[in-house]
């Protein structure tokens, strides 16, 4: 589907929906229902992720995933309660930071990835470079440059052997403008041209930050 692709939407009573929960539980299947519901809803915030870089973009999608944000929380919410089901979590909050950005949810971003990245230690490298990335960003719109700069240098050493260099660009410039606030100019500029030099032609949204 694509963001106009909503559909019909309800709401049911809260006694039918106890109802409805108690005899799945009766069936046994409430875990796998939970978990298809949690796997829709992160492979619908990843298919957005590539329209609204910047916090800006496709304005249907960021509808649709304002629509959504219940469903979202709900995800994350059930994913906590289980360290296994954290990767899960962690895509969810890498396709959904820019959506934070532009509806200023700041805390909630960076609280989701805390919870995640902490007991989320055996992600795969590439993932979790990604996610100590976003972790980065939310610090940065509010103005904790110290905060931001161990994610971002965590995220680089994870990144940098791996060959992605969209994800490693997107981690040098955040590291580079937490080393620029914190003083040390110079090697700011380093890290910002290396990421520039890396990507020649920059997805759309990229370029705003590669400047």
């Amino acid at each position: 589907c694509d963001a106009g692709d909503t559909g019909m939407r309800y709401r049911l009573l809260e006694t039918v929906r106890e109802y409805a929960a108690e005899k799945l539980h009766e069936t046994g299947e409430t875990d796998a229902t939970r978990e298809r519901h949690a796997r829709f809803f992160v492979s619908l915030a990843e298919r957005a992720a590539p329209a609204i870089f910047g916090g800006g973009g496709d304005e249907a999608w960021m509808v649709r995933l304002d629509e959504e944000a219940p469903n979202f929380r709900d995800v994350h919410d059930w994913c906590e309660q289980q360290t296994s089901r954290l990767e899960l979590s962690l895509r969810l909050a890498v396709a959904l930071h820019w959506h934070w950005y532009a509806r200023g949810r700041f805390n909630e971003g960076r609280l989701r990835l805390g919870i995640a990245l902490t007991f989320a230690e055996q992600a795969a490298p590439a993932l979790r470079g990604r996610a100590l990335t976003v972790r980065g960003r939310p610090a940065m719109w509010q103005g904790d440059y110290a905060g931001m700069h161990g994610p971002m240098n965590e995220a680089v050493s994870l990144l940098r052997p791996l060959g992605d260099s969209a994800s490693l660009a997107y981690a040098l410039h955040g590291l580079g403008i937490a080393t620029g606030f914190l003083g040390d100019v110079s090697a700011a500029r380093r890290l910002i041209d290396e990421a520039a030099a890396m990507i020649a032609d920059p997805p759309e949204g990229l370029q705003v930050w590669i400047v």
